[in-house]
């Protein structure tokens, strides 16, 4: 678990010194006072910025702000359509993964969603392509934290999905 956690931490290090290193980070967190997944994903702002120009032709910008305005919905449409969470074979709907805000820091832009917990949740199936149609190379790394469960794990393009007992 600690282990896990420190190669991530190194990894995020290097990468914010490296760029362009293709990565982004999720954590998907089980908070159990609220019965919900809280999801952050870190993506870098001009790699994802540079994604939506060159895949919808479309010149969109990031900004501070925590909110998405208008021009900015085709980052959280780009994310729903390149990301999902599966618990026990029935695929969780974009309509259930809800945009919480977004904040900049740096490079960087992290998205907040949160996911109600559904009643069966024996397995848990994620699926990260993000930016996986830009870059050959990326790397998209998970930590998934749920009860006593911490576990990291890195997707590459040629296995875009990790499936996990809970």
């Amino acid at each position: 678990m600690l282990l896990s956690k420190l190669i991530i931490c190194i990894y995020l290090i290097f990468s914010f010194f490296l760029h362009p290193l293709h990565i982004t980070f999720t954590n998907i967190e089980y908070v159990d006072k609220d019965d919900i997944f809280k999801i952050t994903i870190k993506i870098f702002k001009d790699d994802f910025e540079n994604l939506i120009e060159k895949k919808y032709g479309i010149h969109a910008k990031l900004k501070e702000n925590e909110d998405i305005s208008d021009d900015e919905k085709i980052f959280i449409e780009y994310i729903n359509e390149n990301f999902s969470m599966i618990f026990d074979g029935k695929r969780r709907k974009k309509e259930n993964i809800y945009f919480v805000k977004k904040t900049i820091n740096e490079d960087a832009v992290w998205f907040y969603f949160e996911c109600e917990k559904p009643k069966s949740d024996n397995t848990l199936t994620v699926t990260n392509s993000i930016l996986m149609d830009l870059f050959n190379d990326q790397t998209n790394l998970i930590i998934v934290n749920y009860k006593n469960f911490n576990k990291g794990y890195k997707i590459k393009t040629n296995n875009q999905e990790i499936t996990i007992d809970l």
